[in-house]
């Protein structure tokens, strides 16, 4: 399972970002609370997904998700 972002995603999330700061509290609150609600109807199918993810050494091929961090924290770990 391999999660290669295309380009387009990038522009779309940038576009969504100016948009959800220019929505009123009230409006972003009722946004997340029907997330939250989708999440919770569809728990069994997250954990699932979440529990496929290969985590390990990000220089290795089959992982999915390793350590997050920076260049300079690299540097001072390796």
């Amino acid at each position: 399972m391999a999660y290669d972002a295309d380009p387009a995603s990038f522009v779309a999330a940038h576009a969504a970002a100016d948009a959800w700061g220019k929505t009123d509290v009230a409006s972003r609150a009722n946004i997340l609370l029907k997330i939250a609600d989708r999440m919770e109807a569809n728990l069994e199918l997250l954990a699932t997904a979440v529990q496929a993810i290969t985590q390990g050494d990000p220089r290795d091929a089959a992982t999915m998700i390793g350590a997050q961090a920076s260049s300079e924290q690299k540097e001072k770990i390796l």
